[in-house]
């Protein structure tokens, strides 16, 4: 069965518009998009809801974020965000008496960005303009971007798959404003 009670609630400012939300490991964290930033509550079962992080960035919204573990090593994972004015910020989780997001990594690639996502160590971002950057992670660094495709149309949503049987491929499907859908394939040597 389905309980269709909610198991908590969390009220922020009702003019900020909220972009992505992601659940890992008991703990729900929440982006925020437009004025800026992206907040992190701590939920627990039982109701405890506690914000832990807030990040402003005046003028700058955040396009989504995503929970990734670099490598299989990594115990624990580490937090994505993707701001359309460019930057890309990778950060470490702190659970010591308060609960705290340390910035480990960030870049800037030389565009602004429409629409990201991230699985394992992998980013690819796209633009308005029809580019796909793909970024690499290793041992928590963020490298530079690197150009993976161009002038596919203005894209308004991609999502990263990996394939397992294939090691270190990927397909990047894309979806342009005007309706056209791509999958691409991205295979890391």
């Amino acid at each position: 069965a389905i309980e269709r009670k909610p198991l908590t609630g969390i009220n922020f400012e009702a003019d900020i518009k909220c972009v992505a939300v992601e659940f890992i490991d008991e703990a729900v964290y929440v982006c925020v998009g437009h004025e800026g930033g992206f907040n992190v509550w701590y939920w627990k079962t039982g109701g405890e809801n506690k914000l832990v992080w807030e990040e402003r960035t005046q003028g700058i919204g955040c396009i989504g974020l995503k929970w990734i573990r670099p490598s299989i090593q990594m115990s624990q994972p580490m937090i994505c965000v993707a701001f359309e004015h460019g930057g890309i910020k990778l950060y470490q989780p702190q659970c010591n008496v308060k609960m705290s997001l340390n910035l480990v990594s960030e870049i800037h690639i030389n565009h602004s960005i429409k629409s990201f996502d991230a699985h394992r160590n992998l980013i690819v971002v796209g633009s308005d303009d029809g580019t796909l950057d793909y970024v690499l992670i290793d041992d928590a660094v963020l490298h530079r971007p690197h150009k993976f495709h161009q002038e596919v149309g203005s894209i308004c949503a991609l999502n990263l798959v990996e394939i397992p049987e294939r090691n270190n491929t990927f397909v990047c499907s894309v979806v342009t404003i005007d309706g056209t859908l791509l999958s691409l394939e991205l295979s890391k040597r």
